[in-house]
């Protein structure tokens, strides 16, 4: 044979080592797509009933169309070692829902629905939580109260009432006003480390202050066990909120706020360059906010 011929069927050490691994990615890929239908089928079998409950609390409560269940409804009976008390179902702790003769089951419910975000705006959107039957509902429904999303002065007093006052004068607490301490006060607290007090105070600058106690759920690593055991300790003076004035601030001070996009800044600025805001409903009314949006941020605005 030619030996100019068999050169061309000659392969180098190097050419035999990368044949040999491109060989070992071909057969890898064959196998992933031979046994991929079966692992998908197993993990699809190994989902329990908990977590494909778990998945209608994705949605939010005012658009959940979950009902209450009349299995459930006929099957709640009145806890005789039930206590009832007013109680807001956004604020209320493990121990409230005990007293209140939930289940444990229901607490983990609501407890999942609260970690994801979700807020309960009406006594019926209580009821429409998974697990929460109609029999037990008529019983709790005369004792939910819930707190106003809006920050006047007079709602903000009401939230703090929510803490008993004969809890909040016990000598053995301390209060601290959340818009003016700084981290060595929260370093007092339980469950508050320098780093997590570092970190509520620089969300609380951000936010030009706090209008809502819930809202330090919003401060990465605050659990809300940790936060429950807090609010006895916590008051809010919502004198001391800087306002974003719309028609005079910059971009650069819009765009910083956590509750604002750099786009909807840039919206904001735009729309006053042209026309210049007469009412806070002007955000909603030319699109540049979200109604959701637009009550979130509400409390921080102001027209001047």
């Amino acid at each position: 044979m030619d030996p100019s011929f068999r050169e061309l069927f000659t392969f180098t050490s190097g050419e035999k080592k990368g044949l040999l691994i491109l060989t070992g990615i071909i057969v890898l890929l064959l196998l992933i797509l031979l046994l991929l239908p079966f692992i998908l089928r197993e993990g699809k079998g190994s989902d329990s009933e908990w977590i494909k409950e778990m998945s209608r609390l994705d949605l939010k409560i005012n658009e959940s169309t979950v009902p209450i269940s009349d299995s459930i409804a006929e099957e709640d009976e009145v806890n005789p070692g039930r206590e009832l008390f007013e109680f807001d179902p956004n604020l209320a702790t493990e121990q409230n829902f005990k007293a209140l003769g939930l289940t444990s089951w229901q607490i983990k419910i609501i407890d999942k629905f609260r970690k994801k975000g979700g807020r309960f705006r009406t006594k019926e959107d209580f009821g429409k939580i998974y697990s929460i039957g109609r029999a037990q509902l008529e019983i709790l429904e005369p004792y939910i109260h819930i707190q106003s999303n809006l920050s006047t002065e007079k709602n903000d007093s009401a939230r703090l009432n929510y803490i008993s006052d004969k809890v909040k004068n016990d000598a053995g607490n301390f209060m601290i006003e959340i818009n003016s301490c700084d981290s060595n006060d929260l370093y007092k607290l339980n469950g508050i480390g320098k780093i997590l007090a570092a970190r509520i105070i620089k969300y609380r600058d951000r936010l030009g202050g706090f209008v809502r106690l819930d809202q330090l759920l919003e401060i990465y690593g605050l659990r809300t066990e940790t936060f429950s055991g807090l609010l006895i300790h916590l008051r809010i003076d919502t004198t001391l909120v800087r306002k974003l004035k719309l028609n005079s601030m910059e971009y650069r001070q819009l765009k910083q706020h956590p509750y604002l996009t750099p786009f909807q800044a840039k919206s904001i600025i735009k729309y006053r360059e042209l026309k210049g805001f007469k009412g806070l409903e002007d955000l909603e009314k030319y699109k540049l906010l979200m109604k959701e949006d637009l009550e979130k941020i509400r409390p921080y605005l102001s027209l001047e």
